[in-house]
């Protein structure tokens, strides 16, 4: 049985439903910001999209088929391009599907044995430290960071005044 893995699942396809939910009817506001110090909607997004670099969806992937022994990890940038910065809300949208898809497919290949057997090197660039991740962590984390910038995207809606139907 897989009842780890199951659940991660449904975590991630909850976290893909509230990301939707939360950008919706945000199209013409995606660039603005409560405060010059605050990221935009559209930061916030690319921040967890490439988060670490390449995105988590290539990580996870890469180490449960033992592609990828070690990743490098910047955290609090930013990640957008010119491209980006043009993109409308379908291409936001699209990009976060992406990712959070290809989480779930690279999830739904493993067993919760290979979660907790596979491991990669994470160098944490921003404390200069280096630390052994299981994908079972890695997925653990994932949850943890989008949760919480889920929290920052609600917030910016609420501050914007839009409704939450």
């Amino acid at each position: 049985m897989t009842i780890q893995r199951d659940s991660y699942l449904r975590e991630i396809q909850g976290i893909r439903g509230d990301v939707v939910r939360t950008l919706d009817g945000m199209d013409y506001c995606l660039d603005w910001k409560l405060d010059d110090d605050e990221w935009s909607a559209r930061e916030v997004v690319y921040h967890l999209v490439d988060t670490p670099s390449r995105g988590i969806h290539e990580v996870l992937k890469g180490m449960l088929v033992g592609s990828i022994q070690e990743v490098s990890l910047t955290g609090g940038l930013i990640n957008l391009t010119s491209e980006r910065q043009e993109g409308d809300l379908d291409r936001v949208r699209a990009d976060v599907e992406a990712v959070l898809v290809g989480v779930e497919m690279a999830l739904s290949s493993a067993t919760d044995t290979r979660l907790v057997e596979r491991s990669v090197i994470f160098n944490l660039i921003s404390k200069g430290t280096r630390e052994e991740r299981t994908a079972q962590t890695i997925v653990e984390h994932m949850v943890i960071h989008w949760r919480s910038h889920l929290g920052q995207l609600a917030a910016i809606r609420d501050a914007l005044g839009l409704d939450w139907e």
